[in-house]
């Protein structure tokens, strides 16, 4: 803090913000939020300021500020897609995935999974592909397990799950949540104890 405005100030306030918030201190959260944004500002980078806002957003998260974390989580993306940072914006998008699903937002959920899908086509990689299809099969089955789309997704996570790249753990089961969550509205038993 004494060398004054930085970019990486502003991150570790951003990081401490989320830590805080997981510890329950809402309150010295909610301080490290509001500086790691006044840093963020200040430094004029634009790269800081989509980490800044993407992290503070689980704070706003955590919290249900549902309000505060879309509108941050908005600037983030906005921020990633103008200068090109695929990295932040995919991890922007699944932070929005994961507030448009705990506040019934299924078509919000719906449009950003479908651009995480294009993204992790693109070339983002089979982490980005779980948290994509995984989502993307949650949402569109409720809506129609038999559909088109649900059938292409099904068969892409696959191929992407059958792909030998290495995945956490987590990663990997959410993709086959996504799997099982299509197969079991469809009635298929043996194929979603199968997997």
């Amino acid at each position: 803090e004494r060398y004054g405005v930085s970019s990486e100030l502003a991150r570790s306030y951003s990081n401490v913000s989320a830590m805080t918030s997981a510890m329950l201190l809402p309150k010295a959260a909610h301080r490290y939020t509001q500086r790691a944004n006044e840093v963020a500002l200040t430094s004029q980078d634009h790269a800081t300021q989509a980490y800044v806002r993407t992290i503070n957003s689980v704070h706003f998260i955590g919290h249900g500020q549902w309000p505060a974390a879309r509108e941050t989580l908005d600037q983030a993306l906005t921020l990633c897609e103008s200068i090109g940072d695929h990295r932040r914006w995919s991890e922007a998008t699944a932070l929005t995935l994961n507030l448009a699903a705990w506040t019934g937002d299924l078509d919000r959920l719906a449009i950003h999974a479908r651009k995480l899908v294009a993204a992790a086509d693109e070339g983002l990689g089979s982490q980005v592909a779980m948290w994509a299809y995984g989502w993307l099969l949650w949402q569109e089955s409720a809506r129609d397990a038999f559909s088109e789309e649900v059938d292409t997704a099904e068969g892409e996570l696959v191929d992407w799950l059958d792909s030998g790249d290495e995945l956490a753990l987590a990663d990997e089961v959410l993709g086959r949540g996504g799997l099982l969550f299509a197969r079991l509205r469809r009635n298929e038993w043996t194929q979603a104890l199968a997997i």
